[in-house]
């Protein structure tokens, strides 16, 4: 794998990372999305302290991907009762029940 360095600048501050060459776009879409999000809250809720909003804008992200994993969890058991139901309805065909 190619390393890659590289400088994403999160609320106006630059932090210098070594990464996967295939990482690259998604890292600098990340730090975009967390910029964003730190602009948005610095509207909404006129907070300027920059660690104030980097802890809100973390707390927001974890709060997505909590959302993200309940969604995927629950897609998980969805595909293996359907699995099992199709496995036992392809066992009753095959005379194997």
């Amino acid at each position: 794998m190619e390393k890659l360095s590289i400088k994403v600048n999160i609320a106006n501050r630059v932090y210098p990372l070594n990464i996967e060459a295939q990482e690259e776009e998604m890292i600098r879409e990340a730090g975009r999305q967390v910029n964003e999000n730190i602009r948005n809250l610095e509207q909404t809720y006129s907070v300027e302290d920059k660690q104030d909003l980097l802890a809100m804008a973390a707390l927001y992200f974890a709060n997505k991907c909590l959302i993200l994993e309940d969604r995927n969890n629950l897609l998980k058991g969805e595909i293996a009762k359907e699995v099992l139901q199709m496995d036992n309805e392809l066992s009753k065909v095959l005379g194997l029940v």
